[in-house]
């Protein structure tokens, strides 16, 4: 697997993780980036992601996502109906499908990014902010743990909480193959209300909405690069790495920071980690069934 490199003047850094572009498409709108896009089926937007970074092209509409039940929300392909949903924001609103896809597929005439989504280890997002200057997010998103890790990569001010939730999503990484754990998880997040007291406590200690109000939601309406740790659901239903970050950036700021920036190799866009990606995705298939 041949990695991502990053060229900022006279630095070079090494990413570990393909870049994702994502293409909004409201309701309403005639948007479409062409054809040859798989409708996503799965448990979250998260693991979109994750497959658009190891080359798919996914159409993710209402009907996709099959077990968080903050993405959809957030992401405004469903509407809020009860409070643990209505108290989920910020948000699109009547958002009528999200296109996921490797960066490298863009097409300056037929598809351009409304965002991109960068998820790789701290100091390759903090060098790359740091080259946004004034392109970075601000407001008190900016200061609130659960929707930004801002004020970690620029150590503004110290972020007691920064070592809890890379503890407890260690913690996640290890459980998440477990059965009982997937089934007691998935059991438990079933029910609103639980979900509701969950998001509560995630709120209060730990990233939440890591990938899809993080690195989505709030990046395209603020127009603004943002960074995250990610939250549990990203860990357990993404597989994303807990060492790893994840930001979201305005594709005008990215196209403004590929200025400064060289981008080659194919990064995990390699057949051996789709199709590792597909077995597990069949496997949990597999096991709603049983």
């Amino acid at each position: 697997m041949r990695p991502f490199h990053f060229s900022l003047e006279v630095v070079s850094i090494e990413a570990n993780t393909a870049p994702v572009g994502i293409k909004l498409a409201p309701a309403g709108l005639n948007t479409s980036p062409g054809h040859g896009y798989k409708l996503y089926s799965g448990p979250a937007y998260c693991d979109a992601v994750s497959r658009a970074s190891c080359g798919e092209r996914l159409l993710i509409t209402s009907g996709s996502i099959t077990r968080c039940r903050w993405a959809p929300v957030v992401l405004g392909l469903k509407k809020a109906e009860n409070r643990f949903e209505k108290g989920l924001a910020p948000r699109f609103e009547n958002m009528e499908s999200i296109y996921a896809f490797p960066l490298e597929q863009r097409n300056e005439e037929t598809l351009q990014p409304d965002l991109v989504i960068v998820r790789d280890r701290p100091s390759l997002i903090a060098t790359m902010f740091k080259e946004l200057a004034d392109g970075r997010l601000e407001g008190p998103h900016a200061y609130r743990f659960d929707t930004s890790a801002l004020a970690v990569i620029y150590r503004e001010k110290a972020v007691p909480r920064a070592g809890a939730v890379k503890i407890f999503n260690r913690l996640i990484y290890h459980l998440k193959g477990r059965r009982w754990f997937r089934k007691t998880a998935e059991f438990a997040l079933k029910s609103p209300p639980a979900c509701y007291l969950f998001d509560k406590f995630i709120a209060r200690f730990l990233a939440d909405m890591s990938v899809c109000r993080n690195s989505t939601v709030i990046p395209a309406l603020k127009e603004k690069a943002n960074c995250s740790y990610f939250c549990s659901g990203a860990i357990f239903w993404g597989g994303n790495d807990p060492a790893y970050m994840t930001a979201g950036i305005s594709y005008d700021l990215f196209c403004r920071l590929e200025n400064k920036l060289v981008l080659t190799g194919s990064g995990e866009n390699s057949t051996e980690i789709l199709e590792q990606r597909r077995a597990d995705s069949e496997r949990r298939g597999q096991n709603r069934q049983l």
